[in-house]
């Protein structure tokens, strides 16, 4: 497992869910400092109602 992964799942108290993703802030891939991360997550999926859009968003708000 990589680093930054092991460090943000610690700082989050969870694993990481399929399609987040860990971004570091300054562009250093090995600063691991957990001000340097953040957590990202793929779009919702295409095609969607705005409805449906907004409970996806509440759903992955209420992960982190």
């Amino acid at each position: 497992m990589v680093e930054d992964v092991v460090v943000a799942e610690e700082m989050l108290g969870r694993h990481l869910t399929l399609g987040e993703l860990i971004h570091d802030r300054n562009g250093v891939k090995d600063d691991n400092q957990p001000e340097n991360m953040e957590l990202w997550t793929r779009p919702q999926p295409s095609r969607i109602r705005a409805s449906d859009a907004i409970e996806w968003a509440r759903a992955v708000l209420e992960l982190s």
